[in-house]
């Protein structure tokens, strides 16, 4: 019979492999698509540091069959990779989806989620800068031998980057958590289906 451990770690691996087939899916519908000069679209990966709350960081002990110290569970730290497609959606406002996926700083733990995305985008020549909404679930785990503890996150985030080919950008985005009072920082490299010209409203 398996293991706790190895039956959320099963679970976390199933989670992953769902969200790269559907960023996979995404990204050649994309390419595929006869009408993407009129839909541009990209797709953005980028590497993000979240700071979890004391809340948060209580919970995560609470849910441990090894709590952490009193000194160490809260805050929390988590570093995490994303993967994130958006399409234009109507004048300077674009929609789309999010995978992110990382570890904090105990050995088998996890911190995952899955979000819708809504933005809106002011460009130039030099690059843009964007307010966007994600909300979604989001779950996170101490250790190995923690229960995961999953949520509904929505969070407001500042994007900015700048334009190194036509179809190529680099970045950085922040954002907080009202709910729990967490926040992220991280940066980016977007690649764009289209020029430069079909996302300058």
């Amino acid at each position: 019979m398996h293991s706790g451990p190895d039956i959320r770690y099963a679970r976390s691996m199933l989670r992953g492999s769902a969200c790269v087939v559907v960023f996979a899916l995404a990204t050649t519908g994309c390419l595929l698509d006869k009408r993407r000069e009129d839909r541009p679209a990209r797709i953005r990966f980028g590497v993000a540091t979240h700071r979890v709350s004391s809340e948060a960081g209580d919970q995560l002990s609470a849910r441990s069959d090894e709590p952490m110290p009193t000194q160490s569970a809260s805050p929390t730290t988590a570093i995490t990779g994303s993967a994130q497609f958006t399409m234009a959606w109507r004048g300077p406002m674009y929609l789309g989806v999010e995978a992110e996926g990382g570890a904090m700083s105990r050995s088998g733990s996890n911190y995952a989620g899955g979000y819708g995305v809504i933005g809106a985008e002011s460009a130039s020549a030099l690059g843009s800068l964007a307010v966007e909404v994600v909300a979604g679930r989001r779950w996170m785990r101490q250790d190995a031998n923690s229960r995961d503890i999953t949520s509904f996150a929505v969070e407001p985030r500042l994007r900015a980057q700048f334009w190194m080919t036509d179809q190529l950008t680099f970045g950085a985005a922040v954002g907080a958590t009202p709910i729990d009072r967490s926040y992220m920082a991280g940066v980016f490299i977007g690649v764009h289906s289209s020029v430069f010209n079909s996302w300058k409203h």
